[in-house]
């Protein structure tokens, strides 16, 4: 079996065989982006960062006491990264774009600028890797030029969980 090709900078997809499941790992979803995006966007994620806060505040005494306050949950940080190829195996949609080309129309269609309502980010099946947030930057780079692979990430603004317990 060939698993790589020797065409630098070409994507393939491996599907499981008749009888056989596909072992999925981590479901990945956000706004038109899903199982599909390597065909789509020929643009696969390889990176997921969340950085969760809440507004906290201590205040130390004299008596050597200490005090906690909270004020909730606040607005958080989410990134996806990835690696945009130059062309995927399968049949194209016949464009010749490239896969970075689609990574940034799809940052102009559903950045925060154009998109006024917060898209949902799903990360796994549970509700505890449900977000709403907005796309609110992209930062793109070439970093295998020989095969040419550039590599991107999705920076989002996330609200506060609500409704969710353990």
């Amino acid at each position: 079996m060939l698993v790589f090709a020797s065409r630098p900078g070409v994507a393939c997809v491996l599907r499981p065989g008749v009888g056989e499941t596909a072992d999925v790992g981590l479901p990945i979803a956000f706004a038109d982006w899903d199982g599909g995006a390597i065909t789509a966007y020929k643009s696969i994620v390889t990176q997921i960062g969340v950085n969760r806060e809440c507004g906290l505040q201590t205040m130390h005494t004299l008596a050597q006491l200490v005090y906690v306050y909270t004020f909730g949950d606040r607005i958080s940080d989410l990134r996806i990264s990835g690696i945009s190829f130059p062309d995927i195996c399968e049949a194209s949609n016949g464009t010749g774009e490239t896969g970075i080309e689609r990574v940034l129309a799809y940052y102009e269609a559903h950045s925060a600028a154009r998109q006024p309502v917060p898209m949902q980010i799903s990360i796994g099946v549970t509700p505890f890797g449900v977000f709403k947030g907005f796309l609110h930057s992209l930062h793109v780079d070439i970093f295998q030029p020989e095969a040419r692979l550039t590599q991107f990430t999705f920076n989002f603004k996330t609200l506060p969980v609500t409704g969710v317990t353990p």
